[in-house]
């Protein structure tokens, strides 16, 4: 039987995990949205940048559910998430509070392990 901090670490890995690989999907599949959250400094075109980023997103999250390697799915899904904050909050505040209550949640499962 889980101990009520087993279950917290379990919790704190499926909530972000999920949530990557669904955005990845819908960007993915309506990249147009998520053009506007691009930096115009990237060297790619955005069109290529969002399908590398969804893809990156997808992959991560599959990384981070497996529980393979635990500690450095989420040392460096935390990293993608607090890279990512600044530009989705300049565009839409609603989804950098996401994505900052996100890495904060990447940081207390961090530092649970």
């Amino acid at each position: 039987m889980r101990t009520n901090l087993e279950l917290a670490k379990l919790l704190l890995r499926i909530a972000p995990a999920l949530l990557m690989i669904l955005f990845g999907i819908n960007q993915m599949i309506k990249p147009d949205y998520w053009y506007k959250f691009v930096p115009q400094w990237i060297p790619l075109d955005v069109a290529s940048f969002m399908k590398l980023h969804a893809l990156a997103n997808i992959l991560l999250g599959i990384w981070l559910l497996s529980g393979i390697k635990s500690k450095w799915s989420t040392l460096i899904c935390l990293i993608w998430f607090l890279t990512i904050v600044p530009f989705a909050w300049s565009v839409d505040w609603t989804i950098g509070a996401r994505d900052a209550v996100t890495s904060a949640g990447l940081l207390a499962l961090l530092l649970l392990q």
